[in-house]
Formats: C-alpha cells, sequence, structure tokens
C-alpha cells in the first residue's frame, strides 16, 4: 500500500477472533498490520471501520455495534507501538522509547506490528 494523504499503516489481517460468545460481554482479535512505506503523521483513519465490515484480511465483519476499547502490542514491532485514537477512528504510530509520533515520511515498511484489538 503506497504512502500519501491519509495513508500510514498498510494491510490489516486478523488472525484470530475471539468473538463475542457464550455471555461474554468483550471480545479480542489477534491481528497484524504491515507498516507502509510513507508513514503520514495523520495516521491511518477507518481502522474500525475496516473491523466493522469485515474488510480486513481474514476476516472482521464483527458488525455496526461494536466499539474498540483498546489496541495492544503484542511482540517487539521494531521500537514502535500503535496507538488507537477511538475519537478519529485512526491509528497512530509513536517510538516505544520516547513516546513522540513517527515523523512524517519515515519508512515502516519493514515492521509488521503483531497487536491485540479488544471490542465489545
Amino acid at each position: 500500500m503506497a504512502g500519501g494523504a491519509n495513508t500510514a499503516l498498510g494491510t490489516l489481517t486478523v488472525v484470530e477472533n475471539r468473538g463475542l460468545s457464550g455471555g461474554n460481554k468483550d471480545g479480542v482479535l489477534r491481528c497484524t498490520l504491515v507498516g507502509d512505506a510513507d508513514y503520514n503523521t495523520t495516521g491511518t483513519p477507518g481502522f474500525l471501520a475496516k473491523l466493522k465490515l469485515g474488510t480486513a484480511s481474514g476476516g472482521g465483519g464483527l458488525g455496526p455495534g461494536i466499539v474498540v476499547d483498546t489496541v495492544v502490542e503484542r511482540g517487539l514491532n521494531g521500537g514502535y507501538r500503535l496507538i488507537y485514537d477511538d475519537v478519529n477512528d485512526k491509528l497512530l504510530c509513536e517510538v516505544k522509547e520516547s513516546g513522540v509520533e513517527v515523523a512524517d515520511g519515515t519508512s515502516l515498511a519493514g515492521t509488521t506490528f503483531h497487536i491485540s484489538v479488544f471490542y465489545r
């Protein structure tokens, strides 16, 4: 996925969905997200929409009523951390050590992020 306006991170793949079942009020998705060659500091919009509509590779389709509670990193993720901005429905990328957003134009192409998405 090429960089540019409103593009920061590439393909989202749902690896596992431990969904809402048996009276559980919460679910969790294990996902991978491939970094883009040209990070844009405005972040990647439409994260929740991808999950709701099932446009993420490997599934999703969680339906219109879900709410993302938090996005948690799993593993090293190349020294970066993804932050979910629920107000603007965007994923942002920070340098883990400093907590500062990755600079505009930074290549994250060699990074595959491993995340868990907790939803209700």
